[in-house]
């Protein structure tokens, strides 16, 4: 089996992820393809709680500490397309590193980690401001899972500033979480052992049902256990727990797609169907087989899907072929 948390990590040590406040909120940033990536970036600690500072009084995380908590001036606009990145609960921001080391010198690319506070709104606010600090009017806009569910409320909230939006892996309504654990209840006070427990059960039972994905699971598993401090893993429950319903997305079809998989063991067909009536996308890239990572295990597929979707390269060239449904 190939040791994909290692070669996760080789990446990262080309790509370290930074610290950055956002009006107190601290986030993570990996950036490539931009003038501040740099070979001496200081990486967010990845391991240990220790990762994320005590909450202010105001009830957001402290900022970096090599980082001012006001906001920095917007940089000069950079013509080179931006792509924002919006990783799912279960992943900081270099999970997507398969698919971005695939798009890189395509676009300059953001992919966040979020910080240990829980309302999404804010969070899409902040991330027009983090678009003022990277000079860019416009971003095409990709999130899966919790990202994809952010990305609505983004485009929502800021549709100006969005060139087009890639929706993965997500709902169009989370107010289904509210039976089902570990969101059930009140994530803040249920015993961290319970809650990685939880989801290392429903991902063990998938590498065993799914053998194939087994090193999917495996990367996914390492974040659970510790690489995902205590305090963001709560937030992001509470976030999506607590989440405003999905608004409708005032932009067109045709910047609009959306990446599925057949066999996502997290989203079932039901609510594929109802995020698909929700979006109304122009097109849809369907995953036959990838589960809920099919970032990961289909990472060639998946980062041609994503070219075609962000405006990256002309659609129906790559290997998807064209339609309104396209099936891999």
């Amino acid at each position: 089996m190939t040791d994909i948390v290692a070669e996760r990590d080789a990446w990262l040590a080309m790509h370290p992820e930074r610290a950055m406040s956002i009006g107190g909120r601290r986030w993570g940033m990996i950036e490539v393809g931009g003038e501040d990536e740099s070979d001496d970036a200081a990486p967010d600690a990845p391991q240990g709680e220790t990762a994320v500072p005590a909450e202010s009084a105001a009830g957001g995380a402290g900022p970096a500490a090599d980082e001012p908590v006001a906001d920095a001036a917007g940089a000069e606009a950079d013509p080179t397309p931006l792509a924002l990145l919006l990783p799912g609960s279960l992943g900081r921001a270099d999970i997507l590193w398969r698919v971005m080391s695939r798009l890189e010198g395509q676009a300059r690319m953001i992919s966040v980690t979020y910080p240990a506070t829980h309302d999404m709104t804010v969070w899409a606010d902040d991330l027009a401001r983090l678009l003022d600090r990277a000079g860019a009017e416009q971003a095409g806009v990709y999130g899966t899972s919790i990202g994809g569910y952010l990305a609505q409320l983004f485009a929502a909230r800021h549709p100006d500033r969005v060139s087009r939006l890639v929706i993965a892996n997500t709902v169009a309504s989370v107010a289904f979480l509210a039976d089902v654990p570990p969101y059930a209840g009140d994530p803040m006070r249920t015993p961290m052992s319970q809650l990685r427990e939880g989801f290392g059960r429903g991902l063990m039972d998938w590498a065993v049902r799914h053998p194939d994905q087994a090193d999917a699971v495996a990367l996914v598993l390492s974040e659970i256990r510790g690489r995902i401090p205590a305090r963001n893993l709560r937030a992001r429950l509470m976030a999506l727990r607590h989440a405003p319903p999905a608004p409708a997305i005032p932009l067109p079809a045709s910047r609009i797609s959306l990446i599925e998989s057949s066999d996502d063991p997290v989203i079932d067909a039901a609510r594929r169907e109802g995020l698909r009536a929700h979006l109304r996308p122009g097109v849809v890239y369907r995953f036959a087989e990838g589960g809920h990572h099919a970032f990961i295990m289909r990472p060639g597929l998946y980062a041609a899907a994503m070219a075609e979707g962000l405006g990256l390269t002309p659609p129906g060239a790559g290997p998807w072929g064209t339609g309104a449904l396209r099936v891999r």
